[in-house]
Parts: C-alpha cells; structure tokens; sequence
C-alpha cells in the first residue's frame, strides 16, 4: 500500500508557488519538492497531486493501492 501525500503554498494569489509530496511506502519516505515561478494556490494543489501520481506511475507496479491525502490549512 503506497500513501500519497500533496501540498502547495503559493505566496500572493497568483505568485511563486513551491509544491510538495511525500510518499510512504513498506515504512520508507520519498519526498519531492518543485517550484513553480507563478500559480494560483489552486493549480498548485493540483500541480503537486499530479506531480505525485506522475512519480507513482514512473516507479511502482500499476496494482498498488493508493491512500491519497491532500494537505488544506484554512
């Protein structure tokens, strides 16, 4: 089972927008940043989910389960 975790914070709205996804898989943590130079907090959120299933089709087997968590402060 592989858990998918995504954020973004993006300063201004739209601005510079970084992006985050931390993926937990047999007790073993890979994590992956990217910047992106403007978005809105939305594309960003979006950005960093596709981001994290882009890397999860690139490097593990098509019949895992997936949990997937999106990271929201209010």
């Amino acid at each position: 089972m592989l858990r998918l975790f995504t954020d973004a914070a993006t300063l201004g709205n739209p601005g510079p927008t970084g992006l985050g996804v931390l993926i937990i898989h047999d007790q073993q943590q890979i994590q992956l940043k990217q910047s992106l130079a403007t978005a809105t907090n939305h594309e960003g959120e979006f950005s960093a989910a596709i981001m994290g299933f882009n890397y999860l089709i690139n490097h593990f087997d098509a019949s895992e389960t997936v949990l997937f968590f999106i990271l929201i402060v209010a």
